[in-house]
């Protein structure tokens, strides 16, 4: 009787006992996912160059693969799966890709001959792949494929003859003069780099020079602006037209660590007749 009591009791407590919850199995992770940024540059990373017309200049193109780390960051892709890719490269913003791959590199060079006069923008488009032929997302909206671009200003240098050039640079030069018979130049301070404490101001000197062979220089107009490159003549319209003077002082404050203070010129004579616009600029080091 009394195993009989023990064995019900038994029954009784496991019938009782709280129901076990199993462990809930642990969501997936995000794929992560990797792709590539495009940059274009110049000589000293420069995003921005001017150069004379008639010059060869070369870009350095840059493949860099990155893989997200979570939604708000990412780090370089150096296990990267990018077997091939294939990039075209010229004037505007996007230009059409060759039907033909080529193995993955994280920089080429190419060459520009730079036959314009004024800004132009020069860009590559790119496309990247693995080896099983899976398209490999391109730019930071991880699209098929993706563009970048700088700008190139072309410029006379009033140093060298015209008919040192090549006869189809010289139609150019020919046509930009009949545009802008004006020429001159710009100086902004006396050094490329000057400094002082961090809040203080300093004066700047810019020096403007022009002539034209048609009439006398009368006006020019300045603007202050950081651009990397000289404005085109467009950008300048919202700057007033001035009596043209030799020289003038802007004062600057100063910044803590470095900053640029440029300015651009476009000068004009009794006849209405143009100049390109002409820029320089100064670094300023901000000393605590």
């Amino acid at each position: 009787m009394k195993s009989r009591v023990s064995l019900l009791t038994a029954i009784f407590l496991i019938g009782c006992a709280a129901p076990i919850t199993p462990t809930p199995a642990p969501s997936p992770s995000p794929a992560l996912k990797g792709h590539v940024v495009i940059a274009i540059f110049g000589e000293s990373g420069a995003t921005a160059l001017t150069t004379g017309i008639g010059n060869a200049i070369t870009i350095t193109i840059a493949f860099r693969p990155f893989k997200q780390i979570d939604p708000t960051s990412e780090t370089d892709w150096r296990e990267h799966t990018i077997a091939g890719m294939r990039y075209c490269v010229g004037a505007g913003r996007a230009c059409d890709l060759p039907a033909q791959w080529m193995p993955f590199a994280n920089n080429v060079r190419a060459q520009v001959n730079v036959d314009w006069i004024g800004l132009r923008e020069y860009g590559v488009t790119a496309q990247f792949r693995d080896a099983r032929g899976a398209i490999i997302p391109a730019g930071n909206n991880f699209a098929e494929s993706a563009s970048n671009w700088m700008t190139i200003t072309g410029a006379m240098d009033e140093r060298t003859p015209v008919a040192s050039h090549p006869v189809a640079i010289q139609t150019i030069i020919a046509n930009a003069r009949a545009a802008f018979p004006v020429v001159g130049k710009l100086q902004v301070g006396e050094r490329p780099m000057i400094g002082g404490k961090a809040g203080i101001t300093l004066d700047i000197k810019v020096k403007f020079e022009a002539s034209s062979p048609r009439a006398e220089i009368k006006e020019m107009r300045v603007k202050i602006s950081p651009m990397g490159r000289c404005l085109t003549p467009d950008e300048m319209n919202d700057a007033p037209w001035e009596n043209f003077v030799a020289e003038k002082i802007y004062p600057v404050r100063v910044a803590i660590n470095w900053q640029t203070f440029k300015a651009h010129a476009q000068y004009r004579d009794a006849q209405g007749n143009l100049s390109p616009v002409y820029c320089g600029e100064v670094a300023i080091e901000g000393m605590p």
